[in-house]
Order: structure tokens, then sequence, then C-alpha cells
């Protein structure tokens, strides 16, 4: 197996340091005012100093979601900055581990996909400063696709649990996950230059990452550029395995500028991040009921995603609103890939790009006592593909069928309203939505293609009701769609489990329709929330055998609307003040699936995670040093679909219940620098996250240090 060449450790920290070098030089040559720390900054939150006589902290945004405005009534959970990006998350998704909710899927190194009460890949959809990142070629699946997002440019993450296709449309069917990114927005009066830097270290994959940013501006103007670079070897497992390859790298750069005059205010954002060669491992080894692996190569090749965002805000505009927003937004993901079967001396090359370009128009205004949120939104999708083969001992190539219908397109538009109503103890929001989507599917190089017409009209209703001064009482309806993409539609090509994809030209949406009951504690020592939810899937797209075989053994398979599946589930979260200084926080999530068939058979649903829980104390020693620990735990899964017996990455026995535990020390060494050192399963388990393609880090050792000049 072909392997990238690898860079000694002395290598890598120096890749890894010369960003925080080149901010630390940057910020030297400047004013050096003193800065003082605070010790619950995120260490993974970049410090910054101010080097004007103002001490000025950057302004954060006031919340304007659309899932932050639905939490008065329903069930939404909020990571704030630092929560699991100063434990040395690789990637977004990891950010979500132990969150209520949430379980994380792990196919491959660099990548996760979140499961949301019991829905993954393009039944969850995930935003990013409320832009769609799920685009034409998302798979249905778990994917690969939250890697091409970077951890440390993240702000805040707002997840969504349950449907939301009211106000976001297709694929919000689990949940939505909102993931916001900080702004260089000033409140100083003179101009300020910041900068700051994050070295950081990690043991299992002897991995090595830096952030380092700078932004400057002043009260009406700013910007700011960052750089993160990651170097991840082979990851080494529970007790010593070291699983091979799970080797890559990842580079990452945004640019940000805002300006804001009087009422007006625009802003303009500009990122990229690049996976030059990251291996898919499940299929590089062999899994359960496997003597060989399926693939002797296969690398995404490279992985990457451009985003371009222009946003203009104008507030008071008319009689018709007191704010108008306008957001313009480019994107290009590239998912190429090269793969070649164990035993085959033909290398297969993909190139799988996607252009997605969107449009929104959104108005707050106040209409006979409501507040009402409306708008527009209009999106068009373009996927390019092609696939040629080599012969690895003879160098001939020749053109194959690609992946998907080269020149496929998306185009979606949609109109929608959420009006909320706040009275006494009673708040009420009620949303809705019409849309549709136009899907056209070239014959192209398959002979297959389609032209699907798919109007879709959603709602939602939450209701909540303050009972007590510090409990209330919530309850929601919600409708979500997902309308058929061009990776449903189109895919031709080999797939895990033995299995080969043909084009399915001829489904129809999916649907859900999903309910919720739940209570929230506020109380000055105690917070907490309970949910029960129930979630009526329908129309659930499926890869169904043909009874056909390939040449090559491989059983061939087609995309269906053919079953219904029922999910149930309960979510608790708890966080108390014990003492001063002391603080716990512990959540449980609990998801139990049902699926029939069009056939009349039933069964337990497919990747349905067990029940998960965490639990940790955080002290806060002094205001320099904090300690924490705590555990996080799953029980036994062996309550599995047929489809899951037959997944290589799922014991078809059952996944094992775990239990992991961890700590942390966070220090303000000098009033510029922080530094933290977390331990993590400690107790070296091996153990895998259920329907995950590789096993968890084993006993880990995370240090990191920050630098303020």
């Amino acid at each position: 197996m072909t392997r990238r060449p690898r860079h000694t450790p002395s290598e890598l920290l120096r890749r890894s340091l010369v960003p925080v070098v080149f901010i630390s030089i940057s910020g030297l040559a400047a004013a050096n005012p003193e800065a003082a720390s605070e010790a619950d900054e995120a260490v993974a939150e970049l410090p910054s100093v101010v080097v004007t006589a103002e001490r000025e902290k950057p302004k954060k945004e006031p919340v304007d979601s659309d899932v932050s405005r639905l939490e008065p009534t329903r069930a939404v959970t909020v990571l704030e900055p630092e929560w699991g990006a100063k434990a040395g998350s690789p990637g977004v998704a990891d950010l979500m581990r132990g969150t209520l909710g949430v379980a994380v899927q792990q196919t491959g190194p660099g990548q996760g996909a979140p499961i949301v009460r019991g829905l993954v890949g393009s039944a969850v959809l995930v935003t990013v400063d409320g832009v769609r990142l799920n685009n034409a070629i998302f798979r249905p699946a778990p994917n690969q696709y939250y890697g091409l997002l970077d951890a440390y440019d993240v702000e805040r993450i707002e997840i969504l649990r349950g449907p939301g296709s009211a106000l976001h449309g297709s694929d919000a069917m689990g949940g939505v996950v909102n993931v916001s990114t900080p702004l260089p927005r000033l409140e100083a009066a003179t101009w300020q230059l910041r900068a700051g830097a994050l070295a950081l270290f990690q043991s299992a994959d002897r991995s090595f990452t830096s952030r380092a940013h700078a932004m400057g501006g002043k009260r009406g103007v700013g910007a700011s550029v960052g750089v993160t670079v990651q170097s991840h070897d082979d990851l080494r497992a529970g007790g010593g395995l070291k699983q091979v390859p799970t080797a890559y790298d990842s580079y990452a750069v945004d640019a940000k500028a805002l300006v804001e005059r009087g009422s007006h205010e625009g802003l303009v954002v500009a990122k990229y991040l690049q996976q030059p060669s990251t291996p898919r491992f499940d299929v590089l080894v062999p899994g359960h009921g496997q003597s060989e692996p399926e693939m002797d190569v296969f690398r995404f090749e490279p992985m990457a995603r451009l985003s371009l965002l222009a946003r203009y805000r104008l507030a008071d505009p008319g009689r018709f609103a007191r704010r108008m927003e306008v957001v313009g937004s480019f994107q290009r993901i590239w998912d190429d890939r090269v793969a070649r079967e164990h035993g085959d001396v033909s290398e297969m090359s993909e190139d799988n790009r996607v252009n997605v370009g969107d449009l929104r128009l959104k108005l707050t205004s106040d209409l006979a006592g409501l507040a009402v949120t409306y708008g527009a939104d209009a999106s068009l999708d373009l996927v390019e593909s092609a696939r040629r083969s080599r012969n690895i001992n003879t160098g001939d190539t020749k053109a194959e069928k690609a992946r998907f219908a080269d020149g496929s397109r998306v185009g979606a538009v949609a109109v929608h309203a959420e009006t909320s109503l706040e009275k006494d103890r009673l708040a009420v929001q009620v949303g809705g939505r019409f849309g549709l989507h136009d899907v056209h599917v070239p014959a192209a190089d398959r002979g297959a293609g389609t032209d699907l017409l798919s109007p879709n009209l959603s709602g939602g209703v939450g209701v909540s009701y303050l009972v007590h001064r510090a409990v209330r009482i919530l309850s929601s309806v919600s409708r979500g769609f997902r309308v058929p993409n061009v990776h449903d539609l189109s895919t031709l090509g080999s797939r895990p489990g033995n299995r080969y994809q043909v084009p399915s030209p001829d489904l129809g949406s999916e649907s859900v329709l999903g309910a919720d009951l739940g209570v929230r504690l506020e109380g000055e020592r105690v917070t907490a929330e309970m949910f029960g939810f129930a979630s009526f899937y329908r129309d659930k797209i499926e890869a169904v055998p043909t009874g056909e075989t390939t040449p090559e053994g491989r059983k061939i398979v087609r995309s269906e609307n053919v079953s219904r599946m029922t999910l149930i589930g309960s979510e608790l979260a708890v966080r108390a003040r014990l003492l001063p200084g002391l603080e716990l926080r512990g959540n449980a999530t609990y998801t139990w699936g049902e699926e029939r068939q069009a056939s009349g058979e039933t069964g337990p649903g497919e990747r349905i995670p067990p029940l998960t829980g965490r639990a940790a104390l955080d002290y806060q020693v002094t205001s320099r040093v904090r300690l924490g620990a705590g555990v996080a735990l799953a029980a036994r899964q062996d309550r599995l679909a047929a489809r899951d017996l037959t997944d290589p990455r799922i014991n078809p026995e059952g996944t094992p219940g775990w239990a992991t535990i961890f700590a942390s020390l966070q220090m303000v060494l000098h009033e510029r620098v922080q530094a933290r050192l977390a331990a993590e399963n400690i107790l070296d388990r091996r153990y895998r996250e259920h329907a995950s393609g590789m096993d968890a880090k084993g006993f880990n050792v995370v240090g990191s240090v920050a630098l303020q000049l």
C-alpha cells in the first residue's frame, strides 16, 4: 500500500510553530501594553492583545440565528466555543462528542458525522454562519464533510434536536447544526491590533496543531486573518493497537472584514480548508466478517472547501421591517479520491466537485404585537464528475463512467415565515415554509437520467409555559423533509460491504413528523432539562439489492423509497454549582428505532446509537488554576438492523459498551500565557463508538500553550 511520506517529530514541531512565531514577531514589533488573562477563557479561543492604550475585548455579535430563535420552545443545545475545542478536537464533529442528543460516528481519520436523534448524513442539516454545507452530493450515510470545517475557527455551535425544515428546508430531519465563526467586531474608538497563537500536541497520534490569528480595526471597522495547521500520525487505539493507515494533514485559512456605518453593516468572509490526502481506514483493513480488506488503496485526495460569503444588514429599512438581511454565498467542494480494490491492478482516480451558489433575504418585523421573521432564499448546485483508471503494471489509462452524472444540477427556491408571541408565562412560535426543488440529472455516461420537480410544504409549532418561576414546560410538533439529491439519484460505483451502487432515477422525497415534550429548570444553582421525543420517518431511501452481482462478485444495489422508521427517545442534562468554584455537568441520551420495510417485515432501525452519557466536575482552584475530571460512557448496542449485520464496521454480535475517564489542568502561567494539560482514556481502554469504522483514541496526553503578546 502506498503511503504518503511522514515527517519526523522535529519537522512536525517546526511546521506547527511557524504561525506562532510569525504572530509573535509581528505582535512584538507593535506597542506592547499589559493585558490581563481571565482563567475561564478557552485555550482554543485564541487569546488576543490590544496594541493601543485601550484594552477592549472583541464584541460578541448578538445571537440571531434561525436556530437560536427557536430555543424558547424547542430542544436546542448550545456549545460555547471552548467547551470541546480546548480538548484538542481536530474537527467540528469532535466538538460535539458527549453532547446531549448527539452521537458521533467516525469512519476514518480527520472526519466524523453527528447522529442527531437517530439520524445521520444528509438527514441532518449543517449550516456555517447560516449557509448550508449540505449539497447535491452529500451522502445519506455517515460522510466526511464535517472535516472541511476548521474546529479552531468556531465561536458557537447550536444544535436543534428534531425536525427543522419549517425554516431550513430540505435535509433538516433529525436536526440542524449551525456553526458560527468569530467576527472582527471591535468597540474601541481608536485603532487596535490584536494577535494570538495556539500550539497543541496530542500523544495518541503524535499530532501537532497550531493556530494563529491577527485582528485589527476600531469601532465600525475590523478585519482578521487566521491560519490553522494540523499534522496527525497513525492513531494509537486502546491497548497499544496502532491503526495504520490513519495519518493525515489539514490546512485552513480564513479572512474576514466587517464595516458598520450607522444602520448599515457589511461583512465579507473567505475560507479555505484542505486535507491533501486522507485514507479511508475502514476499507483498508479487514472488518467484521472479512478476512481481506475491501481496498488496497483508498484516499480522499484531496478533500477541500472554498467558501465565500457576503452579508449586508440594514436596521430600520422602512415601515415594513425593523431589520433586513441579505446574504450571498459561494462554495466549491472537492471530493476527489484514489481507490484500488483488493488484489486488482486497476486504480481509479475520481474528480468530484460541486459548486454551490446561495442567496437569502430575511426581514424582521413587528406586526400587531407579534415578532415576525420572514424571507426567501434560492440556491443552485452544479456537479462536476469524472473518473479514469490506470493499470498499475503498465501505466495505461482510460476514461471510466463517473461516480455522478457530470453536469447534474439542483435548484431550489423557497419562502418562509416564523412568528413568535411571548405573553406573561406563555411563549408560542409558529413557522412554515414552501419550497420548490428542481433536480436535473442528465443521462451522461450511464444512460439513466431524471428530471424531478418537487414542491414541499413544511411547518412547525412550539409552545412553552412557565409553571413556576424557574420551571418551564415545552412542547413542539414539526415536519421535516429531504428531497433526493444527485448522490441518491445517480451514484455509480463501489460501496462498503461488498456492494456496487447503480443509478436510481425514480426516487421521491423523504419526510418525518416529530414531536417532543420537555421540562426546563433554570435555578440559581441548578439548570436542567429533560425531553422525550418521537419521530415518524416515511419513504426512507435505502440501498436495496437487485439480486445481481458484478463480475468481481459485488452485490448490485439500487436506492428506493422502501421503509418507514419510528424513533423514540429521551434526553436529560444537568448543570449544578455544588460549591463556590465547583460545578457538575452531566447528560444522558437514549434512542430506540424500529423500521418497517415495504414487505411488511419489521426490525431495529439502522445505526441507532446505544444509551450514552457523560459526567464531569470542574473546579476553579484559584483565579489561575482550574481542574476538571469526568467519565464518558455508552451501553452495549446489540439491537441491530439487518443492514447493520452486514456492515463490516459493526460487530454482528453487538457493539460492546465502554467507559473512559478523563482529566484536565488549565493554568494561567503568565498574564500572556495560558497552558492546558489533559489526559483522555486514562485506563487505555480499547473501544469503538457504535457504527464507527475505527477504534477511538487510546490513552492520550493533550498539551497546549496559548500565547498573547
